[in-house]
């Protein structure tokens, strides 16, 4: 029994598709890579830059409702470090 679920973000026009069969009990989402192909990808760290984060918030609460309640749902992220944030 595989559910694909398509949910369309209208306020960035973005598409988040995942499937779920019931044979895992948690996703973990990577929003920590740091690498300058994920800008030009638009996923990783960066993706937390796209409306301070409100577009992963969107991602993590619309899995969240589609989701059984006993399949974890976990998100890594990267604090930027003082440097990054251009403060010295």
């Amino acid at each position: 029994n595989t559910n694909t679920n398509t949910n369309t973000n209208t306020n960035t026009n973005t598409n988040t598709e995942y499937s779920y069969n019931g044979a895992v009990s948690g996703i973990d989402i990577n929003c920590g890579c740091p690498q300058s192909i994920a800008r030009k990808g638009r996923y990783g760290a960066y993706l937390m830059e796209e409306d301070n984060g409100a577009l992963v918030c969107d991602i993590i609460r619309r899995m969240r409702a589609d989701l059984p309640r006993n399949v974890g749902v976990s998100v890594k992220i990267r604090i930027p470090s003082v440097e990054e944030e251009g403060v010295r």
